[in-house]
């Protein structure tokens, strides 16, 4: 067993931080989308089989950047184990209408590569902050739509710690 640890600690330390890079198209037109009022939040129908439950809510600042937060709570009677292989808790990802990802928040991010187990206990609500920067913030228009994808996974279930959640501009 100690062998194969080693082996999962020297594998994780020779794995690199791998963002998606961004992608823009500074001539496209785009018309803004009014970030001020309430989005709708377009729920899966696998939104229950997670072991976390998760909500979004996003604001914009006067500079033109949108802040992002993602509150994930352990609604269980229990305390639900998790393993993270990096210091990453989560991810942003925006999308445009048509489904491609145009731009993740981790892409200009390092993160430590170093197992850690953690319990959030039943009950406990904890949140990771995101910040899309105005120049992309910009571009987002009707039909474009962020996801948050948490990266825990449950250690002792074979449901997923969290189901990503969406929110629709």
């Amino acid at each position: 067993m100690l062998k194969k640890t080693a082996l999962t600690l020297v594998m994780l330390s020779t794995i690199g931080c791998s963002g998606l890079a961004s992608h823009s198209n500074e001539n496209a037109k785009m018309e803004p989308v009014d970030h001020s009022q309430k989005a709708a939040l377009v729920k899966d129908d696998i939104s229950a089989q997670g072991l976390l439950v998760g909500d979004l809510q996003v604001n914009t600042a006067a500079s033109g950047e949108i802040n992002v937060t993602l509150q994930y709570s352990n609604q269980q009677s229990y305390g639900v184990p998790l393993m993270f292989t990096s210091g990453m808790v989560a991810d942003l990802w925006l999308f445009d209408p048509e489904g491609h990802k145009v731009w993740t928040w981790s892409s200009d991010m390092m993160f430590s590569q170093a197992i850690r187990e953690t319990v959030i206990a039943a009950g406990k609500t904890q949140s990771v902050q995101f910040t899309i920067a105005a120049p992309t913030a910009l571009t987002i228009k009707k039909g474009f739509y962020i996801q948050a994808v948490f990266a825990g996974k449950a250690t002792e279930s074979k449901k997923p710690a969290m189901v990503p959640v969406r929110y629709q501009f």
